[in-house]
């Protein structure tokens, strides 16, 4: 019968198909023996940094690695199929790795940044993925080139939120979209986001629509959080209790590798405005206020005449005030927004006119 197509020389496996009654022969295998006299091997480790001193303390496994010439051309790792197949590895469960059977001469290994991961140091020097472009792993053959070794480190996160409080606990209670905030480093220093362009540029992110914001992939270490103050709100609290714009101020942020640091979160609230009048009697009958009346009761509502807490300090609901001994009276903490001021009509007098901060009357 007809042997199934097999896509490779080197797989040590031949697809076999039989019918009944049929002898299927020419099934081989060619072998040759390993050379050590000719051949030679490169091998290495990918370290983990556990406890951020930049020094290799546990295997990391699963990581893929790459061959190349001394030019850095990849190695074609299978002649059979048609393109250039690169020659790969995988570091084990002790992050070790090798390529073996290698003609003398020079070389490049190439390693896969292994995602959650941030490099750290590689053995020819600079830290770029790359070991043996700045100086080749000279092969020869009959003998191992080991010590080809890549430092990683897990890195890490941090988050938190922006929010209103409403209703002046010190909560927060509705999130703030659009509020810019900056990373600093454990002493308050900028962190380049842009090592290709010419100074420092800040590394920033701002809020989402939940008011959720966070600095992905951080080595691990301290860190500072700096709002930028939004507008038309001041600041109550922030996760340190500090200096109120800024996080890490009192209590630095520590950063570990792959862990996200939450709850670092800033609580604001609108700047109140402040609605206020008097009441006037007017004495002469001019249609003008003259001497302002105290002991009148007025009340601040919504549109649609619901009262409208302005005190959430004292238990109930506040909504009205008393004009003082001029006939004057404050609504002194007021979110933005449309109101009404409704006045109790005061005995011994009948309505003149109102307006947005007057209401004038007459002795009846």
């Amino acid at each position: 019968g007809d042997d199934a197509t097999n896509d490779s020389l080197f797989d040590n496996r031949v697809p076999v198909s039989v019918v009944p009654d049929e002898s299927d022969d020419g099934n081989d295998f060619v072998e040759r023996s390993v050379d050590t006299a000719t051949e030679g091997s490169l091998s290495g480790t990918v370290y983990l940094d556990t406890n951020n001193d930049d020094l290799g303390d546990l295997g990391l496994g699963g990581v893929t690695l790459t061959l190349r010439d001394g030019s850095g051309n990849d190695i074609d790792s299978d002649l059979a199929t048609i393109g250039i197949q690169p020659s790969t590895t995988t570091t084990g469960g002790d992050g070790s790795y090798s390529f073996s059977g290698l003609a003398p001469g020079n070389y490049r290994v190439v390693q896969d940044q292994p995602p959650g991961h941030l490099s750290i140091s590689d053995t020819d020097g600079a830290n770029n993925n790359v070991i043996g472009d700045e100086s080749p792993i000279s092969v020869v053959a009959g003998s191992d080139s080991g010590g080809n070794d890549f430092i990683e480190e897990s890195v890490g996160a941090l988050s938190g939120l922006v929010s209103q409080d409403i209703n002046r606990d010190g909560v927060g209670d509705l999130a703030i979209a659009g509020v810019l905030l900056t990373l600093k480093d454990g002493s308050g220093n900028d962190i380049d986001s842009d090592f290709a362009t010419t100074g420092v540029q800040p590394t920033t992110t701002t809020t989402d629509a939940s008011g959720f914001y966070s600095f992905v992939d951080l080595p691990p270490g301290d860190y500072r959080v700096v709002e930028n103050q939004p507008a038309n709100f001041q600041s109550v609290d922030d996760a340190d209790g500090g200096g109120l714009d800024e996080i890490g101020d009192v209590s630095l942020i520590a950063v570990v590798g792959g862990l996200a640091t939450t709850g670092n979160n800033f609580v604001e609230e609108e700047i109140p405005a402040v609605i206020s009048g008097t009441v006037w009697a007017d004495t002469d009958e001019d249609g003008s206020g003259d001497v302002g009346i105290a002991g009148v009761t007025v009340e601040l509502q919504d549109t649609l005449g619901n009262p409208i807490d302005f005190d959430y300090a004292t238990t109930g609901v506040q909504s009205t005030v008393v004009t003082d001994g001029g006939g004057s009276y404050t609504f002194p903490w007021v979110w933005s927004g449309d109101y009404l001021v409704v006045q109790t009509q005061p005995a011994g007098y009948v309505s003149i006119s109102d307006g947005d901060t007057t209401c004038l009357l007459y002795t009846s």
